[in-house]
C-alpha cells in the first residue's frame, strides 16, 4: 500500500542571468527560460498575478511584462503541465529601475512530479525535452537518472529497489549545457508489502528468491526479512513459509 503526501524539497542555488538595458519608454521585465512543452506558466509579482502564458512546443518561453513599478519586487513563477500537475514555485527578487528593461534568462522551472502505485511504485512528471531527470529517494537512499524525450513526459518504476517503510522522493532537471533546476516538490510515501514479498508485486515467488540470493550474506534491509542484521537461512525459511510459487 502506498501513502503519498506533499512536502517541499531543499532548494539548490539558482543560476539566473539578469541584464538591465538602457533607457526605454516603459519599465519592463522580460522572462526567458524553459519548462515542459506547452505548459501554462503563471507569473506573480509581490503575490499578485501579473502574467500568464503558454510555453512553446519545445518548452521554451520569452515573455515581456510592461507597466511595472520601479523598486524591489519578489517574483514567483510556476507551470501547470498537460496532466494538470503544477511545479514547485520558482522565486527570485529583482530591483527594477524606472524606464529600463530588466531581462532575466536561464529560468529553468522544476519538473512536475507524481507518485502512483499498482504492483510497482511509479514516479513520473513533465520537464524540458532532451533534459536529464535525477530522481532522489530517501531514506534508502536511491538515485535514478533518465533522459527526457521530445514530449517532455518521463516515468520510472522504482519499487524493486525500495525497502518497506517511509520514503521521500523528489527530482531535478539538468539541461545539456549543465543548467540545473531547483528541486521539484517532494512527496512522502510509505511501502507496506506482505512478509517476504520483496518486490511488492503481490506474490512471494522466484522474483523475491532472486533478490534474496543477490543480497545473501549482507545486511541489506530489503532482503533481511526478520531484521536480524544479516540475510541468511532464517530469511530463506521465512520466505518458504509464505511461498506462493
Amino acid at each position: 500500500m502506498l501513502f503519498v503526501s506533499p512536502v517541499f524539497a531543499e532548494i539548490p542555488p539558482v543560476n539566473l542571468n539578469v541584464i538591465v538595458s538602457g533607457k526605454v519608454k516603459d519599465t519592463i521585465v522580460t522572462l526567458i527560460g524553459y519548462t515542459s512543452p506547452s505548459a501554462f506558466v503563471t507569473v506573480q509579482e509581490d503575490g499578485n498575478v501579473v502574467a500568464t502564458f503558454s510555453a512553446n512546443n519545445s518548452g521554451g518561453f520569452n515573455r515581456s511584462i510592461g507597466a511595472r513599478t520601479a523598486g524591489t519586487h519578489t517574483y514567483n513563477m510556476f507551470a501547470t503541465d498537460g496532466q494538470n500537475r503544477t511545479t514547485l514555485s520558482y522565486g527570485f527578487v529583482l530591483n527594477l529601475v524606472d524606464k529600463t528593461e530588466t531581462i532575466v534568462s536561464n529560468i529553468l522551472l522544476p519538473t512536475t512530479i507524481d507518485v502512483s502505485v499498482a504492483q510497482r511504485v511509479n514516479v513520473s512528471g513533465s520537464a524540458t525535452p532532451n533534459s536529464q531527470i535525477t530522481i532522489f529517494i530517501h531514506s534508502d537512499p536511491v538515485i535514478e537518472t533518465l533522459s527526457v524525450g521530445s514530449s517532455g513526459n518521463w516515468s520510472r518504476n522504482v519499487v524493486a529497489r525500495l525497502s518497506r517503510g517511509d520514503h521521500r522522493v523528489y527530482a531535478r532537471v539538468t539541461l545539456p549545457g549543465g543548467l540545473q533546476s531547483i528541486n521539484s516538490q517532494s512527496l512522502n510515501f510509505s511501502i507496506n508489502c506482505k512478509t517476504a514479498d520483496l518486490n511488492c508485486d503481490g506474490r512471494v515467488d522466484l522474483g523475491d528468491f532472486s533478490t534474496l540470493m543477490h543480497y545473501w550474506g549482507t545486511n541489506n534491509s530489503l532482503a533481511d526479512i526478520n531484521s536480524d542484521g544479516i540475510v541468511d537461512l532464517a530469511d530463506f525459511s521465512t520466505m518458504m513459509h509464505y511461498w506462493d510459487g
